[in-house]
């Protein structure tokens, strides 16, 4: 878990979300999707990037 308690705009989200909330939408999508485990933590790893870079309230 992460003690970082900044709020993040996210896709699916009309609300700012924190990291810890987006990772498990991340997952709820990685799974709903039925991606490849092996795939799964490197397109984590990229929408979590992205989120970061666009910028925090």
């Amino acid at each position: 878990m992460s003690n970082d308690k900044r709020r993040y705009s996210f896709y699916e989200s009309d609300d700012r979300v924190t990291l810890d909330e987006a990772r498990s939408m991340i997952d709820e999508f990685i799974t709903r999707k039925n991606i490849q485990p092996g795939k799964a933590p490197a397109i984590a790893r990229k929408i979590l990037k992205r989120i970061k870079m666009r910028g925090t309230c």
